[in-house]
C-alpha cells in the first residue's frame, strides 16, 4: 500500500492545537471532496474524524544535526504547523495532500434507511443514535471534525477526556438535545461564513442539513482558499491509482458484514495479523472497550 508520512490529523491537533480558518478550510475542503465522491459512488464512509485522514507527506523537515545522520534530515512530528505551512503567503496545498483512510465502518446506501451504530461515537450524528440514518450522518460528522479543527473542543465537552468520563446515555443526550455552541469564545473571532457553515453542517434535522455537493459550494471556502474551488465529486471514482484519488484503498476488500478478504498478493503474515482476518460481530469501529465510565471513545 501507499507509504504516508505524514501522520494523522488527530495528531496534528494533539501537537499543534487548533487550526486558522484559512487552514481548517483547506483541510475541510478536501475531506468533504472525499465525502462527496463516497456518496456519489453510493457509500457512506460512516467514520468522518481526524484520525482517518492523513497527510501523505511531512512536508516539513529539521537539517540534520551530526554527520552520522548521513545528511538525511529529520522528518518533524505532524503538527498544525505543518498544514499552517501549506497555506502560508496565500499558498494552497498541492494537490492530493490528503488521504482518507479506515473504511471499516462504511455502508452500501440504498432506499432503506440505515439502523446500525456504528462510528466514533463523539462524532456520530443524531440519528444515528436513533438508529434511523442515511448519507447525511457523514456531513455532521465533517462538522463536528471542523468545530473540533478550528477550537480545538468538540460541541458539547471540552476535549475527548471530557467524553470519555459519560456515559453512553450522556453522550447520546448531549448530542440529541444540547445547544451547539457557536457564539462568544472562540467563535467570536471567527468570520460570519466560517459559523455559517459549521450551523449548516452541526443542523439536527437531516433534511435541512447541507449535503458534501452543497457544503463544497460554501462562500467560506472561496473568501478562505480563493481562486476556481472544483466540487465535481461526483465524476471522481475509486480507483487503487494512488495519481486518481485522494482515497487510500486497503489491500483487500471488506465484504458488508464486516469481514475482511486480502488480495492474492497479501503475505500469510499479513492476512494473519489484519484486524479484519476473522469476521468481527459488528465494525471494529463500532463501539470500543468499555472504560470505567462504560465507555470510551477513540
Amino acid at each position: 500500500m501507499e507509504r504516508l508520512r505524514g501522520g494523522d490529523l488527530d495528531q496534528a491537533l494533539a501537537t499543534g492545537g487548533p487550526l486558522s480558518e484559512r487552514a481548517a478550510a483547506a483541510v475541510a475542503h478536501e475531506c468533504l471532496k472525499v465525502v462527496a465522491t463516497c456518496h456519489a459512488a453510493g457509500v457512506m464512509h460512516g467514520d468522518v474524524k481526524p484520525a482517518n485522514f492523513m497527510l501523505r507527506e511531512a512536508f516539513l523537515a529539521a537539517p540534520a544535526t551530526s554527520s552520522s545522520d548521513g545528511g538525511e534530515p529529520h522528518v518533524v512530528p505532524t503538527s498544525t504547523a505543518t498544514i499552517e505551512s501549506l497555506v502560508k503567503d496565500g499558498n494552497r496545498p498541492p494537490a492530493r495532500w490528503l488521504a482518507a483512510v479506515d473504511f471499516g465502518c462504511a455502508q452500501p446506501l440504498g432506499r432503506a434507511s440505515l439502523n446500525r451504530r456504528t462510528g466514533t461515537p463523539v462524532y456520530m450524528a443524531p440519528e444515528v443514535f436513533q438508529r434511523d440514518y442515511g448519507r447525511e450522518a457523514d456531513l455532521w460528522s465533517a462538522g463536528v471534525m471542523l468545530y473540533q479543527l478550528l477550537s480545538g473542543r468538540f460541541p458539547f465537552w471540552r476535549s475527548l477526556d471530557d467524553c470519555r468520563a459519560r456515559s453512553v446515555d450522556e453522550v447520546m443526550r448531549s448530542v440529541l438535545g444540547d445547544p451547539v455552541p457557536l457564539s462568544g469564545g472562540v467563535w467570536a473571532s471567527k468570520s460570519a461564513a466560517c459559523v455559517d457553515l459549521l450551523a449548516g453542517l452541526l443542523d439536527r434535522d437531516p433534511g435541512s442539513r447541507l449535503t458534501a455537493a452543497d457544503a463544497l459550494e460554501h462562500p467560506w471556502f472561496r473568501e478562505q482558499l480563493g481562486g476556481s474551488l472544483s466540487s465535481n465529486a461526483s465524476s471522481s471514482t475509486f480507483s487503487n491509482s494512488s495519481d486518481q484519488s485522494n482515497i487510500l484503498p486497503m489491500a483487500g476488500s471488506h465484504s458488508h458484514d464486516g469481514s475482511y478478504r486480502p488480495s492474492s498478493s497479501s503475505s500469510s503474515m499479513m492476512r494473519s495479523q489484519h484486524a479484519f482476518s476473522q469476521s468481527p460481530v459488528a465494525p471494529a469501529c463500532a463501539w470500543y472497550a468499555p472504560g470505567p465510565s462504560g465507555m470510551a471513545v477513540a
